[in-house]
């Protein structure tokens, strides 16, 4: 089953009945893709309950992601479900800024007979967010994670005791770092990181803190065999492998990740190939090109999808069309500038093959 059957499954249980689990940290988090601040009271103290949420406004709730009709028919479950409909949501921050390529969003769940949940939003379907996740190949901090630090900052004011971070995609990345750059005082406060699928960092000295290693422990990181997303950049190596009812990029979506009948994922020994040849490739790629290269493809991959105003839900819809439109793109672009891209691509070919010729000869290398 997946998350869709297992809130079907136990959601009568309350989380005295039933302990809370990773599967209820993965609903938790999805829910931070929601548009709440549609429904954002007036007071900021003031909680909006699951079981408020209106019928009339689910629709909406949901639009504007890429997995809409899975958020709809989730959020439908849970007004009804004993486990989460008494859930309250409260500290609900938006940020989208064009300019300074910023995309956030966090809200706090407080959770009956547990303990508090700061969730954080993974990229929407804007070029501003899909620019910033860009950007971490290049900066060792985006202006997300620093909106997230001030926002853990915010709520651990609001809050008592423990509470844990959680988050997908992009919103793993902020979790992680967030759980690795806050004070002692509040990390000493956080029980558990819940990075689902989440990158990493361009730079793997944050491993190497103080701050890594006083919360090491509480990040849990769950990927899917045949990762994409979770495998950009420098992770830590104790990944939870996840199987997932589909293939490749596809297995971003975390409704297609398998739940077994003990209540938990359906965990595989390794992840793949294929992923150890990503990371690989990525990582020595990137340390092999200049900031001022990163930043040329940046700019003109963020210019030949439309630019940083566009969305991605109309292109996804018309995706042969606006390959064609890219392409055109590129060799509408000057000699020199289809140069210097050309050259990036062959690199990025060689490392490539490098490391597949690599993991054939060390298959068991991280």
């Amino acid at each position: 089953m997946n998350i869709i059957g297992y809130i079907k499954a136990f959601g009568h249980l309350s989380f005295i009945d039933k302990s809370f689990n990773n599967v209820d940290a993965l609903i938790l988090t999805i829910l931070s893709y929601l548009n709440f601040e549609l429904l954002k009271p007036s007071n900021k103290e003031k909680s909006l309950f699951i079981k408020d949420i209106p019928d009339d406004m689910i629709v909406k709730l949901c639009d504007g992601e890429f997995i809409t009709k899975s958020n709809e028919k989730i959020i439908r479950l849970l007004k009804y479900k004993k486990r989460y409909q008494d859930i309250s949501i409260k500290y609900i921050h938006k940020v989208h800024d064009k300019l300074n390529t910023i995309q956030f969003f966090a809200i706090t769940l407080i959770v009956p007979n547990y303990h508090p949940f700061i969730c954080f939003r993974g990229t929407d379907l804007t070029l501003v967010g899909w620019k910033e996740d860009l950007m971490l190949a290049i900066r060792n901090v985006v202006p997300s994670q620093i909106e997230a630090l001030n926002y853990v900052n915010y709520v651990s004011k609001k809050i008592n005791g423990t509470f844990s971070l959680c988050g997908h995609s992009k919103g793993g990345n902020l979790a992680m770092f967030t759980s690795i750059q806050s004070r002692p005082e509040i990390q000493r406060r956080i029980d558990k990181a819940y990075v689902f699928d989440g990158p990493g960092f361009r730079n793997n000295k944050i491993f190497y803190t103080n701050g890594y290693q006083r919360v090491k422990n509480k990040i849990i990181q769950f990927v899917p065999r045949d990762d994409i997303v979770g495998c950009l950049f420098h992770t830590p190596k104790n990944k939870l492998v996840v199987k997932a009812k589909s293939v490749h990029f596809l297995q971003h979506n975390p409704y297609t990740w398998v739940i077994n009948k003990n209540d938990n994922f359906k965990f595989l020994e390794k992840e793949s190939r294929r992923v150890k040849i990503r990371r690989r490739t990525l990582i020595l790629w990137i340390d092999q090109l200049s900031i001022e290269e990163c930043e040329f493809m940046i700019e003109k991959i963020i210019n030949a999808l439309g630019g940083i105003n566009s969305s991605f839900s109309y292109r996804f819809r018309l995706l042969a069309i606006k390959f064609r439109t890219f392409i055109g793109k590129h060799f509408g672009y000057s000699k020199a500038t289809r140069k210097r891209l050309s050259k990036s691509a062959l690199l990025f070919m060689k490392i490539w093959s490098e490391s597949q010729i690599y993991y054939l000869k060390h298959p068991n290398e991280y």
